[in-house]
């Protein structure tokens, strides 16, 4: 059997550190009264338990990896605090992260989160769009092809009154979104 694991909207523990410390998103900041790490860290530990018995072959990320606004730049603490001391846990500790791109990711620097990639082994982000292929169990040769698609991006083609009812288009630059 091949397993593996999908996740979304997971990146909480900064978010909770910076809401009790006063740096909330209603003020520009990345904290929100909703986002409880130990959540997060509970996940991580079922994760961890579980990974050890199935031995997923990857982790795919379905979108919004840091609450509440993305991560700022390559050097923001969250990568560390809320993805890499979070999934460090036993036999989750060496199994890749496909990641997709959500709008809060979008909310903050989607270039630090492709960059990211070149500095950890586990973090596997580089495009917005991407693809790969994992092996069909059995001596078969035949693979399933998963297309990892950027669906915030996707929107940026809409139409004008679409576009203006978008969430977070203050937040979102034209780098990889379109016209807001």
């Amino acid at each position: 059997h091949t397993y593996f694991f999908s996740i979304g909207d997971f990146g909480v523990v900064e978010c909770e550190t910076a809401y009790k410390a006063g740096d909330h998103e209603r003020d520009g900041g990345i904290g929100h009264k909703y986002c409880t790490g130990k959540e997060q860290i509970r996940v991580a530990e079922a994760m961890a338990d579980l990974a050890a018995g199935l031995r997923p072959a990857f982790v795919l990320s379905l979108g919004d990896n840091f609450y509440v606004r993305g991560v700022k730049s390559l050097d923001d603490a969250q990568f560390r605090t809320s993805f890499e001391d979070v999934y460090d846990r036993r036999a989750l500790a060496e199994v890749k992260w496909k990641i997709t791109l959500g709008d809060h990711d979008h909310r903050g620097n989607v270039t630090a989160l492709i960059a990211h990639t070149r500095r950890s082994p586990r973090w596997e982000l580089h495009a917005p769009y991407y693809s790969f292929q994992v092996a069909v169990p059995g001596d078969s040769g035949r693979h399933a092809d998963v297309v990892v698609i950027d669906s915030v991006g996707l929107e940026g083609d809409v139409a004008e009154e679409l576009q203006m009812a978008r969430r977070f288009r203050e937040d979102y630059t034209e780098e990889f979104v379109g016209p807001a």
